[in-house]
């Protein structure tokens, strides 16, 4: 988890995005019973669980994982992306309107050379990045806690874990920076080089971590489902 110094009314607001956007990414919860069940229920629900567990070890990360993992990416560059274009907002000197579809690798201005930050648009920004870093991060946790049960094709073991180390070092970068835009929320004048620099190194943190994904995937696929761990 984060350890960061948000004020109450941001941290609020932060939640509010978080929870929505977690209620719109994550299936719904089932709706509990208060009904009492009888022995034979309770069996089968303990049975139900212990199976559900030991599937979960045995595909610690399946393909259809990683696939949605590339959508969550997806959304944070895209966040990432909104952030470096607020922080370097120009003066108008013509009528031509810009666009933003990826951060550009040119070197940032002076501060002094772009409008000032509006913090409600980096409290949107960063309020909505929070949670799918956090989802990122917990899965990062959960495959490192079951790696050794991940199937991998013989010859293969060494060579997924080096992706693995380096997915891990990339996701573990995103949420330093992250921690760093959370902390220019608070300041009470933030920095527009701060800001899209830090966006920036998250987009290439992302950038990175998709290219990682697709090597992990293509490590895995060749198990497919009757593969066995080396």
């Amino acid at each position: 988890m984060l350890s960061r110094t948000i004020s109450n009314q941001l941290l609020s607001k932060l939640m509010a995005i978080g929870l929505s956007l977690l209620a719109a990414i994550l299936p719904p919860l089932p709706a509990f019973s208060l009904e009492e069940k009888s022995d034979s229920e309770v069996a089968g629900s303990k049975a139900d669980s212990a199976s559900q567990a030991e599937m979960e070890k045995q595909l610690a990360l399946p393909l259809d994982n990683l696939e949605d993992i590339g959508y969550t990416l997806q959304r944070v560059q895209q966040q990432a992306i909104d952030l470096y274009v607020e922080a370097t907002r120009k003066r108008r000197e013509s009528k031509v309107i810009s666009k933003c579809l990826v951060i550009p690798r040119e070197k940032l201005q002076a501060e002094s050379y772009y409008q000032p930050l509006r913090k409600a648009w980096l409290v949107f920004f960063v309020g909505t990045m929070e949670p799918l870093v956090q989802l990122l991060v917990h899965d990062v946790h959960e495959v490192e806690a079951h790696l050794s049960e991940v199937k991998v094709v013989h010859g293969k073991k060494k060579q997924f874990e080096h992706v693995y180390a380096k997915w891990r070092e990339a996701i573990t970068g995103i949420n330093r920076h992250l921690d760093v835009l959370a902390e220019q929320i608070n300041a009470s004048d933030p920095s527009n080089i701060i800001v899209a620099t830090e966006a920036k190194e998250i987009d290439l943190e992302i950038i990175k971590a998709m290219q990682l994904r697709m090597r992990a995937y293509a490590i895995l696929a060749e198990a497919g489902p009757a593969g066995k761990s080396q």
